[in-house]
């Protein structure tokens, strides 16, 4: 089954000589279109890109009312730190909440909802905040749903350096 598999995709002699592969796929994400951009090489070389936001920052894609309406609805907490609680509907209707400290105003945690009816949201959880020269950015976050979460750390983080167009062609 493999080895025709192998003959469907353009047969094993053909695969073999493939060295490189791009793809730049469509799709749409919180309402707007998104290309994923995908890069690789041999051996063992690969990038991934995604390229949609208006900003980098995703707060001032919040103020832009064209896109988001955004409302205080409460407060909670996430861990210790007691937080606002802002909904922020995108024009599609996709909703999030976004939990900011009191203290630091840092933003602490989304809540995507993917499911209103059965209460599902995919969680996403920011802590140990620095200063990169002006930006203060988490370093730490958790992502995932039902208590099933991963965990990322940002190792480094450069602000106006190492990015130039040349990388986006």
């Amino acid at each position: 089954v493999v080895n025709k598999a192998i003959y469907a995709l353009g047969g094993s002699d053909y695969l073999k000589t493939i060295n490189t592969l791009y793809s730049d796929t469509r799709t749409e994400m919180e309402g707007r279109q998104v290309h994923w951009i995908i890069k690789e090489m041999l051996p063992n070389k690969g990038s991934f890109q995604i390229t949609y936001k208006s900003h980098i920052i995703s707060e001032l894609d919040y103020l832009d009312s064209s896109l988001w309406k955004i409302a205080l609805v409460g407060e909670g907490n996430v861990g210790e730190d007691s937080c606002y609680k802002i909904k922020a509907t995108l024009v599609n209707g996709l909703v999030e909440y976004l939990y900011y400290s009191k203290t630091t105003f840092y933003l602490r945690k989304i809540e995507k909802v993917s499911n209103m009816e059965k209460d599902r949201f995919s969680t996403y959880i920011f802590s140990n905040y620095k200063s990169f020269g002006k930006l203060t950015n988490y370093t730490e976050f958790q992502f995932g749903e039902n208590g099933n979460y991963q965990i990322g750390y940002i190792e480094k983080l450069l602000v106006n350096e190492k990015v130039d167009e040349n990388d986006f062609k």
